[in-house]
């Protein structure tokens, strides 16, 4: 889904942060995968949120801010580290179902870390959401991602990803999901051209209320395992300025 604002941007020495004023998400009805899937950010259901911000401090440890507009360090990169603290709060102007406003609030952490040819990436996000379900008034999702990837050629980046996380709430069953993912990326033309595939496992189910469809994840209530294959082409085209 989309959502409109205005975003400002401050750079320093070794630091930078962002702060944007939107109409929430998602605001303007989005996707009806959005009411399927409410994971953070899905938070807005309804059509119109009354105010909404989001804020991002990043603080760049080693290396150049260049060096991370791209989540990977090809080989022959420079070390680099950067450490990253977000926030997010939105308020609905109108009840959404039941009666009830799902306001929400969230904050994240990360941290990436670039080598010769390998990369480390942690993160940890903690979201408050009210009302999201109409029987449970509040729901605390506390969700973690441990990610690694090395190069085995100049062109070849193998990459693991294990990712976990979920409600907090008895009412909700307390249910956590588990996955562990293991791909590759095939750089044709670095990023321009490249070709990512990966195997993600499930240990256990995973409930409806974690059933992410945007990336492929399904409900599989009753079933001990699940697990899924992705593979895409992605191409991007870029218009060389004339100086």
């Amino acid at each position: 889904a989309r959502s409109q604002g205005v975003e400002f941007t401050w750079v320093g020495e070794g630091k930078r942060a962002f702060f944007a004023v939107t109409n929430g998400s998602p605001a303007l009805r989005g996707l009806a995968s959005g009411t399927q899937n409410p994971v953070p950010p899905w938070g807005a259901l309804t059509q119109a949120t009354d105010w909404s911000f989001t804020g991002r401090v990043e603080y760049l440890l080693e290396g150049r801010w260049s060096q991370f507009k791209q989540f990977t360090s090809p080989v022959g990169s420079e070390p680099a580290s950067m450490f990253g603290f977000a926030m997010h709060a939105q308020i609905e102007d109108r009840t959404g179902s039941g009666g009830r406003k799902t306001d929400q609030w969230g904050l994240s952490a990360d941290l990436s870390l670039n080598f010769d040819g390998a990369s480390l990436f942690f993160s940890g996000t903690f979201q408050n959401q009210k009302f999201i379900f109409n029987n449970v008034p509040n729901t605390d999702w506390l969700c973690y991602v441990f990610q690694g990837s090395v190069y085995a050629s100049d062109n070849t980046e193998f990459f693991m990803r294990y990712e976990g996380g979920g409600p907090m709430q008895d009412p909700l069953g307390n249910n956590t999901v588990h996955i562990l993912t293991s791909g590759m990326n095939w750089y044709l033309e670095d990023q321009q051209f490249k070709v990512t595939s990966d195997f993600g496992w499930s240990f256990g189910e995973i409930q409806t209320v974690n059933a992410n469809q945007m990336v492929g994840w399904r409900g599989s209530v009753n079933r001990n395992a699940e697990w899924l294959f992705r593979t895409q082409l992605q191409l991007e085209f870029r218009e060389d300025s004339m100086q």
